[in-house]
């Protein structure tokens, strides 16, 4: 079994990728261990006795990776019921618009009054929020506990104002994001035009900070940057397109929390 370390090579900034040697598939699974990186609350912890957890939005960032290990994708905010706290509670929208995606659907026939899609960088938060990552490739394999938070932004996220960039630099200790849990199996994405993965991550963002050992939500104008990381296993192709080699890759969007009313920067409801 190996390790890899996240400083073997980064690539762009914002959502960067930072990718580990080629592997044998004939040889134990790959690793890319997250455990001397973490920075902050384990982010699969359950969330704090003294946090509660009222969402309005999902967030769910939707990637692809393409061949030659770029990814493309967007993320997606989607306004929810009071109430709706847990993942089964949102699953039914959730899968519905994974679906349009992998179909092709165009943003425009998707009803622009609960759904507006972004890039993947700058990623920043006004409100609390579920976050789901969904990779369309049926080959890409998540590795154990793949979301950790790390002490180094990267790439840059704005302001509050949405003027000034912050980063790169040193990120902040994750208090903040919580309950994460992968989901595998699931029969409800159409595999019609695929194979399209059949796994999700899901994690809470509370927008919360901790100060004298309680956790707070965020004033407006408060902000926060977070290095936030999805580490996943690729595959190389052959000449003819053949799954090869097993490629260990850290898919990097930088991530912040900016307080305020809105569920992200620009949004008019």
């Amino acid at each position: 079994m190996q390790n890899f370390d996240r400083r073997t090579l980064l690539i762009g900034s914002g959502a960067a990728l930072a990718l580990a040697a080629l592997h044998d598939p004939g040889e134990a699974r790959p690793v890319i261990s997250n455990h001397n990186w973490n920075s902050g609350d384990d982010p699969w912890s359950g969330h704090p006795a003294n946090s509660n957890f009222n969402p309005e939005w999902v967030c769910i960032l939707y990637i692809e990776l393409m061949p030659n290990f770029a990814i493309k994708g967007l993320r997606f905010h989607h306004r929810i019921a009071l109430g709706a706290n847990n993942w089964i509670a949102i699953k039914t929208d959730v899968l519905t618009w994974i679906n349009q995606l992998n179909a092709n659907v165009r943003h425009s026939d998707i009803d622009r009054d609960r759904y507006t899609f972004y890039g993947l960088k700058n990623i920043k938060f006004h409100n609390p929020h579920h976050v789901i990552v969904y990779i369309k490739n049926s080959s890409v394999e998540f590795t154990d506990r793949p979301i950790w938070f790390g002490d180094l932004l990267q790439g840059t996220v704005k302001d509050y104002n949405n003027v000034h960039q912050i980063g790169p630099g040193p990120a902040t200790k994750n208090r903040s994001f919580f309950n994460t849990a992968i989901y595998e199996n699931i029969s409800e994405i159409d595999q019609q035009g695929g194979p399209f993965a059949n796994k999700l991550i899901h994690f809470e963002n509370h927008l919360h900070k901790r100060e004298q050992g309680r956790y707070r939500r965020l004033d407006d104008q408060e902000e926060r940057v977070y290095s936030l990381n999805i580490n996943v296993v690729g595959k190389s192709l052959d000449q003819a397109g053949q799954a090869e080699m097993d490629v260990p890759i850290i898919i990097d969007p930088d991530t912040g929390n900016m307080g305020g009313g809105y569920p992200f920067l620009g949004f008019q409801p």
